[in-house]
């Protein structure tokens, strides 16, 4: 494997070797810097050597104490374990073990059309599940080429000659609000991670000259993408994806619209997670589902009701940041003498909140039109990038 930054071949021959030792010496290494080239270099160390790998974000602090008593309950032997948010405030530690990586390496390799020609440009942070699960591994497999690309390098970084570009709807928020002049059509594939993956983000990539989009997503308690894009429709209202279902994960929508997961290829520990019936799991994210396309909705966290009538936090938002004088916001729901109602805060430039309101009611129903704003330098987020919504 080739991994490139700032134009330079990098050798990460001494970190590796330096991992390996760490992986012979201790029964569990805990990886918590931001760094890919780290990242990497132990990847590889731990597919030679084993061991055991715990992904952690760089800024778990406050979980510190809840990590540790959870890594005491469970069982692992030569595994990667990685935390996730879930839906809850706390968060989750999926557990995968390395020959479950082994086969990690085929899939994706097959699923993105990846050889050893391929060159891919890497935009996901290094401890998320999608690097470690997807992509890094498919680097190995194919020793390929990767490309580490920076928020400070990143003009330039997307005029490389990359064949694959892999984004999160973050970002697409970002070249969206900045108004960034981006041309995909030097792409074979764009790849978007992440659940959240709405209209407005779909649209802007075509409308950049996208050739293919890949929606990798898959839960961390799945690993594998559980859902595969291959066509797509819209109009100025809705975009809705088709999707293939493959490797070993058998998936479907519950009455409330949930994806529900079942299949050989979940991780070692999913037995601790949600459970519905007869072997089915709960992701916590709604889709809906129209002549067989379907299209992200929510979390379930993010369905409301608000006064009795249920409300979609994340749609509100959604319609509120595709305005000039949104960037980005946060809508929660809150109560005054038994009304309940919704409070925004915000990045960006409202002048008047009345007008701004009357604006709102255009698109969306009255109930769901914030009463109280409140303008912020950035939306609190949690360690795993997540807003905060309590």
């Amino acid at each position: 494997m080739q991994v490139i930054k700032n134009n330079e071949v990098l050798n990460l021959n001494s970190k590796i070797l330096n991992y390996k030792k760490e992986l012979k010496n201790n029964h569990l290494i805990k990886i918590s810097t931001s760094d890919h080239t780290e990242h990497i270099a132990a990847y590889i160390a731990w597919c030679e050597v084993g061991g055991n790998i715990f992904v952690a974000p760089t800024t778990i602090e406050n979980y510190n104490e809840w990590y540790d008593n959870e890594l005491k309950k469970l069982e692992f032997e030569n595994s990667i374990l990685i935390p996730t948010s879930g839906t809850t405030r706390l968060p989750k530690i999926v557990v995968n073990q390395k020959e479950y990586f082994d086969v990690q390496q085929n899939l994706i390799k097959d699923w993105l059309n990846w050889n050893k020609d391929s060159v891919f440009l890497n935009l996901l942070p290094a401890f998320v599940s999608g690097f470690w699960y997807g992509f890094l591994p498919a680097c190995v497999n194919t020793n390929s080429t990767m490309l580490l690309g920076s928020f400070s390098g990143l003009k330039q970084d997307l005029k490389s000659n990359a064949s694959h570009i892999t984004l999160v709807p973050n970002l697409i928020d970002m070249f969206i609000y900045k108004n960034i002049d981006l041309d995909l059509s030097n792409y074979d594939t764009c790849v978007v991670g992440a659940s959240q993956v709405l209209d407005k983000h779909t649209k802007f990539l075509f409308e950049k000259n996208c050739k293919r989009l890949t929606h990798a997503y898959g839960s961390t308690e799945a690993g594998v993408p559980l859902l595969k894009y291959h066509s797509y429709s819209y109009n100025d209202d809705n975009i809705y994806l088709e999707y293939t279902k493959e490797y070993g994960i058998d998936t479907k929508l519950n009455t409330d619209g949930e994806l529900l997961i079942k299949g050989t290829s979940l991780c070692a520990n999913i037995a601790n997670f949600d459970v519905d019936t007869e072997g089915w799991y709960h992701t916590g994210d709604i889709f809906e589902e129209v002549d067989g396309k379907i299209k992200f909705l929510a979390r379930n966290n993010e369905i409301v009701k608000i006064n009795g009538i249920k409300a979609n936090l994340l749609l509100i938002e959604s319609i509120i940041e595709e305005t000039d004088e949104v960037h980005e916001c946060t809508a929660k729901i809150k109560t005054k003498i038994g009304v309940d109602y919704v409070e925004l805060n915000y990045v960006g430039n409202i002048q008047d909140t009345a007008d701004f309101s009357k604006k709102l009611e255009k698109v969306l129903p009255k109930c769901n039109i914030p009463k109280k704003y409140i303008k912020v330098d950035a939306v609190s987020r949690n360690s795993f990038n997540k807003k905060i919504r309590y």
